[in-house]
C-alpha cells in the first residue's frame, strides 16, 4: 500500500487529510484494510515491535512467544499480507525486517483521524 506522494502532501494548515486517502481506488482501500486487519492482533503489533529495532530470524521472533510454528507462521503472513514486514530467505532462514514506508502511511491515516476527531469536538464544545 504506497499512497502516491501527492496524496500525503500537507494542506495550507500543515495536515494530510482523510478525504486523500479514502478517494484512493478499491485496491488500496483493501490494502488500507488489510493493514488494520494485521494491527488488530496483539501478538502482530508485538512482533512489529521487536522488528522495529532491527532485522530478526523467524525462529529469533518465535522464541518470545509461547504459540506453535503453524501460529507464528500465520501471523508472519498476515504481516506480509499487509505489507507490513518483509521476509528475505538467508539459507534456511527466513530473516524479517519492517516495511516502514506502509507503518508511516498507517501512522498518518491514524493521526489523521484523531485530529479530525479533536477538531469536530472543539467545535461541537463551542
Amino acid at each position: 500500500m504506497n499512497l502516491p506522494s501527492e496524496m500525503l502532501q500537507p494542506n495550507s494548515a500543515g495536515k494530510v487529510y482523510l478525504d486523500a486517502w479514502l478517494s484512493v481506488s478499491r485496491t488500496d482501500k483493501m490494502a488500507i484494510d488489510e493493514v488494520f486487519k494485521a494491527l488488530a492482533d496483539p501478538t502482530r503489533r508485538r512482533i512489529l515491535r521487536m522488528l522495529a529495532h532491527g532485522e530478526m530470524t523467524a525462529g529469533q521472533i518465535a522464541e518470545s512467544f509461547s504459540i506453535s510454528a503453524p501460529s507464528m507462521s500465520h501471523h508472519f503472513n498476515v504481516l506480509k499480507s499487509a505489507d507490513l514486514i518483509r521476509g528475505r530467505r538467508d539459507g534456511q532462514q527466513i530473516l524479517y525486517s519492517l516495511d516502514t514506508t506502509v507503518v508511516q502511511d498507517a501512522m498518518t491515516l491514524m493521526l489523521d483521524v484523531f485530529q479530525k476527531q479533536d477538531k469536530s469536538e472543539q467545535t461541537d464544545e463551542n
